[in-house]
């Protein structure tokens, strides 16, 4: 698994864009795993394909865990926020 960019004093924001940090606000706010298609309401005027690319890039950078369930993927953060901004403050 990817490891969490490191380096002192960092914030969400100097790692993450935009709506990857609305993303992450999104998922963390829910007690299950989502889908894109659970997400979507949450992100008007983002195009679904936009947020699937976001969330795959989240979990490509070990942000994020996901499993398939038919022929959706579903995802939740890998780390609590807390835990994330710990990190990140060295």
């Amino acid at each position: 698994m990817p490891e969490t960019p490191r380096a002192p004093g960092l914030s969400l924001e100097s790692v993450f864009g935009p709506l990857e940090i609305r993303v992450l606000e999104a998922l963390w706010g829910r007690r299950a795993p989502a889908s894109v298609r659970d997400l979507q309401p949450a992100f008007p005027g983002v195009a679904y394909t936009t947020l699937m690319t976001t969330l795959d890039r989240l979990f490509r950078k070990g942000m994020l865990a996901r499993h398939k369930d038919g022929r959706a993927f579903f995802y939740a953060p890998s780390r609590t926020r807390e835990a994330l901004q710990s990190d990140l403050a060295g």
